[in-house]
């Protein structure tokens, strides 16, 4: 696991743009989770919902949306989560499947640097999943 930044933009005003936000790179997560706040700020609005489980079997709904999505100088357009307050964000691996060369390069390189928190790990552990759609 590792960190990178990465910023959101509107795809409907490419103008607005949430500032670079630290979030954990997780291939084991499908989507991108980012603060509710900002997707909002931006004018990012939810088209729906999914149902997530977490690895305490918690069920949460959370709203998606659209956004482009850029990390390291690689960009993509993919759904994203509208996060509460308490969840971190998170880049999920789906949307960088294409660019799996960069993925490989930049997830060995970039998982050498330390741990940004003694408690990283841990926090993965508790990311949520997908249930469906």
């Amino acid at each position: 696991m590792f960190k990178v930044n990465v910023t959101a933009r509107n795809p409907k005003r490419e103008e607005q743009a949430t500032p670079a936000i630290e979030a954990l790179v997780d291939r084991g997560s499908e989507l991108t989770w980012l603060p509710r706040e900002l997707l909002e700020r931006i004018g990012i609005t939810p088209r729906r919902k999914r149902t997530f489980s977490t690895a305490s079997k918690q069920i949460l709904e959370r709203p998606v949306g659209y956004a482009i999505l850029q990390a390291e100088g690689h960009e993509t357009t993919d759904e994203v989560v509208f996060a509460e307050p308490a969840t971190w964000s998170c880049l999920g691996s789906e949307p960088w499947k294409a660019s799996e060369s960069w993925w490989t390069t930049s997830a060995t390189a970039l998982s050498r640097r330390p741990p940004s928190s003694p408690d990283e790990e841990a926090d993965a552990k508790r990311r949520p999943t997908p249930i469906g759609t």
